[in-house]
């Protein structure tokens, strides 16, 4: 895959998309993938429900058991359902969310990130996020250090990581510049956006930021270097012109 296409080359990304991301400064899918991360969220503690204590922020990994609209007395909806792993049950709950009950139908796998908190005396995750694992069992936004990005209206972190994703997993390309002593490049890209820990994080950015420097570098040779032609081609016309 060419990474000088523009973004609209991705699934999904339209010429209203391709121009909320160019706020971003966002145009092709390089910039895509050089569109870094400022920190990560630790989603790394998944946790089973039967050890869910209130004020924790856990993953939890398990099926919807049930979940329904249920209705305030100001006209509302409320959320209400069972979430289960092999070692119990938590209530779950959300607010005026109502697609959620087709995306989330009883037996459908999901991973649930959120705070442990008390509703109606009872243990629950209130509006937590979520995720469905992909075919292979993937998981993007949990179970892991997630990555968050600048963003603009329209374009979340998670829009972002899902696109970063897909891009990441379509690329076959061979080291171009290898670099002794630093991740191999596509290492780097893995790392820095989907980092196993902070430490490998860490080492993606220092190939990425020698990758930089090594190209600021090639870009001045060749501008000294051009320039030196130049000089030595006025020169040797001045010198033809003054033997006539």
């Amino acid at each position: 895959m060419d990474l000088t296409s523009p973004v609209t080359r991705l699934s999904q990304v339209g010429e209203n998309t391709a121009g909320k991301l160019k706020k971003l400064g966002i145009s092709t899918l390089f910039d895509l993938l050089y569109h870094l991360p400022f920190r990560y969220e630790d989603r790394t503690l998944v946790s089973p429900v039967s050890r869910l204590q209130p004020g924790e922020t856990v993953t939890v990994i398990g099926t919807i058991d049930q979940l329904k609209n249920e209705y305030t007395k100001g006209r509302k909806f409320i959320q209400s359902g069972q979430f289960s792993d092999t070692s119990g049950t938590i209530h779950i709950t959300w607010f005026n969310q109502p697609f959620l009950t087709r995306t989330l139908k009883s037996g459908t796998p999901v991973a649930l990130y959120g705070k442990v908190d008390l509703f109606k005396n009872q243990p629950s995750l209130i509006s937590p996020d979520y995720e469905l694992p992909t075919p292979n069992h993937e998981l993007i936004h949990m179970a892991r250090l997630v990555p968050v990005y600048p963003e603009t209206a329209g374009i979340s972190s998670k829009w972002l990581r899902a696109r970063i994703f897909s891009l990441l997993k379509s690329l076959d390309i061979p080291e171009i510049f290898p670099a002794p002593g630093f991740l191999p490049w596509m290492q780097a890209l893995w790392q820095v956006h989907f980092p196993s820990d902070q430490a490998l994080a860490q080492a993606a950015r220092r190939r990425l930021a020698f990758d930089e420097l090594f190209l600021l570098q090639l870009t001045s040779l060749r501008r000294r270097l051009s320039w030196k032609q130049v000089r030595l081609f006025h020169r040797f016309r001045v010198d033809q012109s003054s033997g006539r």
